[in-house]
């Protein structure tokens, strides 16, 4: 276990009212008429299934599990500009979501490193098919060329189901990863340069982005943010810009419905591809998310905190960013303490109580 998860796990522990139950993976709910009633899971490592009965839940799945086996509306994809004006939407909806990248890297050794040969992988024939990272994120490791790294921008599987194709997408990045190390070290014209090189590590789990977005009381949108729209019930802070990830177009030319490398808006050579890519980059201003982004629009007992909550495809780019979604979590934490202390559900809190989970939010102590 790395030194800082080690820690989080002490914090963790720490705390007498939490139990932390590790290695334990949700499958199921049991529900009386639209409320949970209790959470099935089961331990991964024996199969022992576990049962865990509550007032009150908070899907912090990503994906919307929970939400989504206690019948939850929910929506995927990107809505359409003529449903919700945002510019930054498509003219009309569709299934695209921000794609998932799987970090690697590599080490230099100090003699030659063989790589075999990859027939199954994709078959990548010159660098421009891949090579797409701008001097901005040159990668480390004291050389400047992108393939001693890859990071955010090696993210595929946009047009396809985040939840459903994850394992394909996730195969689609190995395929892809291991086809330029193939090439680089095999038919590259400059593959002496990598010689020593050795691919190190890849990741095995995706790094999703977008996949179930939860519909409750609110939806938040682009305008919403952009325009600075304030509602009385907002607690979280979003300060990130829209930073919604594209197939990069020059990586689409070579692998038209197969991309492996992403584009955004903050991309230095984003300009030349203008044509190519709807919107531009918006900056915001700090902006507070609403309460009611937090909890379902139809299972009245259930919370969400984390990259599932009431937004947009384009509203949920400046808000799925890690602290960001931390805070999410503690203001829900604080308001399941307000639903019990006053006997109401979240929405209850929201419709009743407002200004004394605001008061909360200033000053947590009871």
């Amino acid at each position: 276990m790395f030194g800082q998860d080690a820690h989080h796990e002490q914090l963790v522990r720490a705390e007498k009212n939490v139990t932390l139950m590790l290695n334990t993976q949700a499958f199921a709910v049991e529900q009386d008429g639209p409320r949970i009633k209790a959470v099935l899971a089961r331990d991964t490592r024996t199969g022992r299934e576990l049962r865990f009965e509550g007032e009150l839940f908070a899907d912090c799945t990503g994906d919307g599990w929970i939400g989504f086996w206690a019948g939850a509306e929910y929506r995927m994809g990107r809505e359409g500009r003529d449903e919700t004006g945002e510019s930054l939407a498509p003219p009309a909806a569709d299934r695209q979501s921000l794609g998932a990248s799987q970090y690697w890297y590599a080490t230099e050794r100090s003699e030659p490193q063989p790589f075999p040969a990859c027939p199954w992988a994709l078959q990548i024939s010159s660098r421009e098919a891949f090579a797409v990272s701008p001097p901005k994120y040159k990668a480390p490791f004291g050389r400047s060329d992108l393939t001693t790294g890859g990071w955010w921008n090696w993210e595929t599987g946009f047009a396809k189901d985040m939840i459903a194709d994850a394992e394909a997408i996730r195969d689609h990045n190995f395929r892809a990863v291991y086809g330029v190390w193939d090439f680089l070290k095999n038919r590259s014209p400059d593959k002496s340069q990598y010689a020593n090189f050795q691919l190190a590590r890849l990741n095995y789990q995706l790094g999703k982005r977008e996949s179930r977005r939860l519909v409750g009381d609110l939806v938040l949108t682009q305008q919403d943010i952009q325009e600075h729209k304030l509602y009385p019930d907002g607690c979280v802070a979003a300060t990130w810009y829209f930073d919604l990830h594209f197939p990069h177009p020059l990586n689409t030319r070579h692998f038209p419905g197969q991309e492996f490398r992403a584009i955004a808006f903050d991309d230095p050579n984003f300009e030349q591809y203008r044509g190519e890519i709807p919107g531009r980059e918006i900056k915001i201003q700090p902006y507070p998310i609403p309460y009611r982004c937090l909890y379902s629009k139809n299972v009245p007992n259930l919370f969400m905190a984390g990259r599932n909550i009431s937004v947009t495809h384009a509203g949920l780019a400046p808000v799925r960013v890690m602290n960001t979604t931390g805070m999410m979590g503690t203001v829900v934490g604080r308001a399941a303490y307000l639903c019990r202390r006053h006997g109401v559900d979240p929405r209850g809190l929201y419709e009743r109580h407002l200004e004394d989970f605001k008061r909360l939010l200033t000053d947590p102590r009871p």
